[in-house]
């Protein structure tokens, strides 16, 4: 019986964190976020911001990174066009050791994008649609 209500409680304590959790994150969606990118990878593999936001890709490694968007070699899931590849969410270049690149998502939706230089790399924007709280 005691082992029963134990788990009642602890149950209760959890998806009561979940939905104040969530309730945050749905009216409060940062506009910015920062993703480290290295020889090692990235992190964190996916941040969420809302649109219009800016993500900045910063260089901690000992070797440049180059974010684009996925997929590799073509960069061309992001939706706007006219980067130096394929989409505009391209840096175009490597990024050197202690440097970032900033890039503004105008487009809501989940973007993946890869370390060029290093394709095996790959990370997740998602961008969260900006609604009004008295929209119907």
């Amino acid at each position: 019986m005691k082992i029963l209500t134990f788990i009642t409680i602890i149950s209760a304590i959890a998806i009561a964190g979940c939905v104040g959790q969530s309730q945050i994150l749905a009216n409060e969606t940062p506009v910015t976020a920062t993703v480290e990118m290295s020889e090692n990878g990235v992190s964190p593999p996916t941040v969420t911001i809302a649109e219009g936001g800016t993500v900045t890709f910063r260089s901690t490694g000992t070797k440049p990174v180059w974010p684009a968007s996925a997929v590799h070699p073509l960069h061309r899931q992001y939706p706007e066009g006219g980067g130096c590849i394929g989409s505009f969410f391209d840096a175009c270049e490597g990024i050197e050791p202690g440097d970032e690149w900033n890039f503004t998502f105008n487009h809501a939706g989940v973007w993946g994008y890869h370390d060029h230089l290093n394709p095996p790399h790959r990370g997740v924007v998602e961008v969260k649609e900006v609604t009004t709280e008295n929209q119907a």
